[in-house]
């Protein structure tokens, strides 16, 4: 079974649920009565947004903003992306039969096998699961006039979700083990304050890997993931298990957007448990093979950390060494592509602003989500 990792947000979680359970029954039994603290102009313009079909409400898809949108501008991009027949595939069916009797099969032979027990093919045969659902989150950071929009399909009960989940279990704390990693915010800092003095001509960069969630191909995300549980010394028996599991979350991958079922034949979907450890697992895979044997990298790179798909590194090198390990990041994969941002004084990371203190020492700023956004601008 996936573990319960801390026993204080276990007791946390029991307690919230008792006493939303006591709520519920205490509200049906009439011992609440309520007042609306909206003034009935805002209730009304409130009533009005809701029912107006013709604007789609939708929470920004960084720094927490809310965006509405005209729906006609947000059904174009969410068709605009349905319709690369590389990622995504339109189903006249609901595969959702199918996929029960792939999970029944795989089971069935691993219990078999002496994989699993009764216990955890029970957690991963989820019954009377939901359809999962595709929607965006605006990119308003990138754009603010039909902005871009982070797809995400939301699986939770659905029928993949319970292996997703064990997935994400396993390879979690085997991806917090490669190198690059960073978990966030605190640790980059703590990384910062560490480093000391640089050289003064060193040069501040970030790359930012492009739709990385979508960009993976199912043959080399599979490769990678199993290279890491290989590395690691996972049992033969647990990676065959890990490996079929991952197939059947990767290639059954379905959900609905509006009337139309669809098969994701490329990448992960945001919303998937396993999407993160598989993202980093890949990105951990192609960093080994393709940036640290590298020349330029090893003759100029004094840091090199990252955050799933966003890189942080110190270039002791001139800019055109620079360019040229762009380039060459650029030309391995097709599918996989990096933005550069660099200068001499300052970069934007994360949520932080890292800046030379007296062109050696380096100290940063925690930006707000106005201070994010006009960074972002000024790049």
């Amino acid at each position: 079974m996936p573990p319960k990792n801390s026993p204080p947000i276990e007791t946390f979680i029991s307690l919230v649920e008792r006493d939303i359970d006591v709520f519920h029954r205490d509200l049906h039994c009439g011992k609440f009565h309520f007042h609306t603290n909206l003034a009935p102009s805002e209730k009304l313009a409130l009533d009005q947004l809701s029912a107006d079909k013709t604007l789609v409400v939708k929470p920004a898809d960084e720094g927490g903003a809310i965006v509405i949108m005209d729906r006609t501008d947000y059904m174009e991009e969410a068709y605009r992306q349905l319709n690369d027949s590389d990622i995504y595939r339109a189903t006249s069916q609901n595969p959702l039969n199918s996929i029960a009797q792939k999970i029944k099969i795989l089971l069935e032979f691993h219990e078999q096998e002496g994989t699993i027990d009764s216990k955890l093919r029970t957690f991963l045969t989820k019954t009377d699961p939901i359809t999962p659902i595709f929607y965006l989150l605006p990119k308003i950071h990138k754009r603010l006039f039909k902005p871009p929009g982070h797809p995400i399909v939301s699986l939770t009960d659905s029928i993949l979700s319970p292996p997703a989940i064990v997935l994400e279990k396993i390879l979690t704390p085997l991806v917090n083990a490669t190198s690059s990693f960073i978990l966030d915010t605190n640790e980059f800092l703590g990384l910062i304050r560490a480093l000391g003095t640089i050289p003064s001509s060193s040069l501040l960069v970030t790359w930012d890997v492009s739709s990385l969630y979508t960009s993976i191909t199912h043959e080399k995300g599979i490769l990678a993931v199993d290279r890491l549980l290989n590395e690691a010394g996972t049992h033969v028996k647990i990676r065959r298990f890990c490996m079929d599991l991952l197939n059947l979350v990767l290639r059954e991958n379905y959900f609905m957007f509006e009337d139309t079922f669809y098969i994701q034949q490329q990448g992960t979907a945001m919303g998937s448990h396993v999407a993160p450890p598989y993202a980093i697992a890949y990105m951990s895979s192609f960093e080994k093979d393709f940036v640290y044997t590298h020349p330029l990298f090893q003759t100029h790179s004094r840091i090199w950390r990252r955050y799933i798909d966003d890189i942080f590194c110190i270039w002791d090198g001139p800019v055109d060494s620079l360019i040229s390990f762009d380039k060459h990041l650029n030309n391995v994969w097709p599918e996989l592509k990096f933005t550069l941002q660099f200068n001499m004084d300052w970069i934007s990371f994360l949520d932080t602003l890292i800046c030379k203190n007296d062109g050696e020492s380096l100290d940063f700023t925690i930006l707000t989500t106005l201070g994010t956004i006009l960074a972002s601008i000024s790049r």
